[in-house]
């Protein structure tokens, strides 16, 4: 993502550090929201979980807070190493960051932000889940939905894995297949529902970013 975002700026005249900031500030809101999802549904689950499902919501909900509320006192911080001066566009950068937490410290609009980035995941999960409820045929339910978003969430945890194949084929549905059959799903095709899944949410997500990209070569400045 930061390969493509770094061309397109390029093309378009912009300078990388300009926009970086949001870009990165964009994540921690996409965490803070996925956190809280799966913190409200932990209640609707009903059967024990692994440990360490628990542990991971925890960590991803407490980064996402500190580098929301705190960042621009550990970024300030960082900038008084000598260090940087080496690397002046990543300390360009990090300037950026924190002058856009400066600029937006306002809880209307942190929460204008949380709630649009919660908003956002809430309804991908749903709809991912209605596509693995009409594979599995399970039921339709608070309970199937906690397992489905944990599992979902993990899954895409496998982004991190340093080895991955093309379009993360592979790893992925690895990750799926493992993880839905430690949280006990009671049904025998996951690995098929996992690369069914993969292969909707890929063509999806593919084609709305070709689109905007599109867009981006035939729109005038």
């Amino acid at each position: 993502a930061l390969v493509l975002y770094s061309w397109l700026a390029k093309r378009k005249g912009i300078k990388l550090e300009e926009g970086a900031s949001s870009f990165v500030v964009s994540v921690f809101y996409d965490a803070l929201g996925l956190s809280f999802m799966l913190g409200i549904l932990m209640f609707f689950l009903e059967t024990e979980v692994p440990w360490f499902i628990y542990v991971s919501v925890a960590v991803i909900l407490f980064i996402s807070v500190v580098m929301i509320f705190f960042a621009d006192r550990f970024i300030r911080f960082g900038l008084t190493f000598r260090f940087l001066d080496r690397v002046p566009k990543l300390k360009d950068i990090a300037g950026r960051i924190l002058e856009y937490l400066e600029q937006h410290k306002s809880n209307p609009e942190r929460l204008r932000l949380f709630l649009l980035s919660l908003g956002t995941r809430v309804v991908k999960y749903i709809f991912i889940y209605i596509l693995f409820e009409g594979m599995l045929n399970l039921g339709f339910s608070l309970h199937n939905f906690a397992l489905f978003s944990f599992g979902l969430a993990g899954t895409e945890l496998s982004a991190l894995i340093p080895i991955q194949g093309p379009g993360g084929f592979g790893t992925w549905e690895l990750a799926f297949t493992v993880i839905f059959k430690a949280l006990a799903i009671p049904a025998e095709n996951i690995a098929e529902a996992g690369f069914v899944i993969h292969i909707v949410t890929q063509v999806w997500e593919y084609s709305i970013g070709l689109c905007a990209l599109g867009w981006l070569f035939i729109k005038k400045d």
